[in-house]
């Protein structure tokens, strides 16, 4: 591999063997018990914790670029668009499906990736959540109604922006970042823009008004979250890393780290990693998203089910 001048933590040059896995051998392990949690059963791809323990999680993606097979297989399953909550102070209840009110059109809401942002001083609740509309990419705004275990929708924001994408970290209630995953919408595109690791993916920076493309140059752009103090904000992305940035207060991102995620790093603020799961598709395949929360653990997929585990090697 092109391997990184570790003077110079974000300097990087990818290689395709690391990026499709041809290095890899798979040694299937967890982190204690684990079990698949019923009634998700077509995907739970992206997913938000609160700091109470409540994670909302997409399910029903299926994006312009996916194969015909995968979209014929969601049409004949009747696969919807939909969202779930998790308890993890109640692991035992499972998942349950979120009531959706309001003017959305249900019958064209395919969500992806989603954020939350929480009134500190009234509490109130909203949920942000990129779809993929059979015309366009919207991200629509919902308020979180905790006794009717039901989402309002409130807003659609719709954009030229809003182009294909992949996740939106939320900063303030008309505040938030976003990804757009890759240029090509279709397979064909999709596929020779993977394959040639052609790096049209960004972030664009949403201030209210206007739209604003903040950092670019990115292999396939995918998960976005804001750290705890809002003051930095971290991307992953096809070439198997997370970006970390320092935000600016004008929306603004400077690049402060790349921490390679398959290999040990060093000079930098991140210094390890550590595998907690990993599975060789017999139990769980094509894991897209997890969350931790106090030595607890939800594992998320783009088509396939949702797992929790108790995290005992921490």
């Amino acid at each position: 591999m092109a391997s990184a001048d570790v003077a110079d933590p974000l300097v990087y040059y990818p290689d395709s063997r690391y990026i499709f896995d041809f290095h890899k051998t798979v040694y299937n392990h967890q982190p204690g018990k684990c079990r698949l949690v019923p009634g998700v059963d077509y995907g739970s791809e992206d997913m938000e914790t609160l700091a109470n323990g409540l994670t909302f999680i997409t399910s029903g993606v299926i994006l312009p670029s996916f194969s015909e097979m995968a979209k014929k297989y969601y049409r004949d399953h009747k696969v919807r668009g939909r969202i779930f909550l998790f308890d993890f102070n109640n692991p035992d209840k499972n998942a349950v499906e979120l009531k959706i009110t309001g003017d959305l059109n249900q019958t064209d809401f395919v969500p992806h990736g989603i954020g939350s942002w929480q009134d500190p001083s009234s509490g109130r609740l909203l949920i942000y959540v990129v779809n993929h509309g059979s015309l366009d990419d919207t991200i629509e705004k919902f308020e979180y109604i905790d006794d009717k275990k039901e989402l309002k929708h409130l807003h659609t924001y719709k954009d030229p922006a809003i182009y294909f994408v992949n996740d939106v970290a939320v900063l303030e209630e008309e505040k938030f970042y976003f990804t757009n995953f890759a240029y090509f919408r279709n397979r064909i595109g999709g596929l020779i823009e993977a394959l040639l690791q052609i790096n049209s993916g960004y972030i664009v920076y949403f201030d209210g008004t206007k739209y604003t493309k903040v950092s670019d140059g990115y292999f396939l752009a995918n998960g976005l979250a804001l750290s705890l103090n809002k003051q930095y904000i971290y991307l992953c992305t096809a070439n198997k890393d997370m970006k970390i940035f320092e935000r600016k207060d004008n929306g603004e991102l400077i690049l402060k780290q790349v921490l390679m995620l398959h290999m040990d790093t060093s000079g930098s603020n991140a210094t390890g990693i550590t595998e907690l799961f990993l599975d060789n598709g017999h139990t769980l395949y094509a894991s897209s998203s997890a969350s931790l929360y106090k030595n607890q653990l939800l594992i998320g997929t783009v088509h396939h089910k949702l797992m929790y585990c108790k995290v005992e090697i921490l």
